[in-house]
């Protein structure tokens, strides 16, 4: 993971215990965004029918007729445009329902877990000390940081040279090599948590605690 050419934080990229888990914070916080906003537009894009409906609506009253603009103050130049007010009420109403359509698909569908640190067991979000090497120091199952890498970081997830279509059109450089699941045959409670982003409390020495 390299760091950024640009960055507000530029003494959080430097070398220093916390730079470990700020960086792979960072690098979540940035994939949780861009998702965010991809579902963000695409909800959006699929309320314009209700939001066209809801525009169409609000451009008239109750009888039919077309909404007009109630002042509280004369202008020396005011706009007698017939479609002014409908417009503006047509803009308002029909880019504000596609704006709340957006976020709630976007809350409901992205999903937060990778976030999730409750009790502050994630050994990629930690602290390294420094000149120590960490697997000395810590007792976590590499079975279990696999299944975190796995879920949370897309490198990770993404196996090009797995996929079908690559393997279709590039047979001799595709790897073929079956990809094995690390939940069969273990205990749940020594598995990584996708749902609370909780890492298993069982294998954790604490060492980062100790004074």
């Amino acid at each position: 993971m390299e760091d950024p050419w640009v960055s507000i934080r530029t003494k959080k990229y430097m070398s220093n215990p916390k730079r470990h888990g700020f960086k792979n914070l960072a690098h979540l916080k940035k994939d949780y965004r861009s998702n965010y906003w991809f579902n963000f537009f695409l909800g959006a894009a699929v309320s314009w029918p209700l939001a066209i409906m809801i525009g169409r609506r609000m451009t008239q009253y109750q009888g039919g007729v077309a909404v007009v603009p109630l002042q509280r103050f004369v202008h020396d130049h005011p706009n007698v445009h017939a479609m002014r007010t409908t417009q503006r009420y047509f803009r308002r109403w029909s880019f504000g329902t596609m704006f709340i359509c957006g976020t709630i698909f976007a809350r409901y569908y992205t999903d937060d877990s990778m976030l999730n640190n409750t009790w502050y067991t994630r050994p990629d979000l930690k602290p390294k000390m420094a000149m120590v090497d960490i697997k000395d120091q810590t007792d976590y199952d590499p079975v279990a940081y696999e299944q975190l890498l796995d879920h949370a970081y897309k490198k990770y997830k993404s196996e090009p040279r797995k996929s079908a279509l690559y393997r279709l059109i590039w047979p001799d450089s595709a790897d073929f090599t079956p990809k094995t699941n690390l939940y069969v045959g273990r205990d749940p409670s020594t598995n990584y948590n996708t749902v609370t982003g909780e890492f298993p409390k069982l294998n954790h020495t604490y060492q980062d605690h100790q004074h």
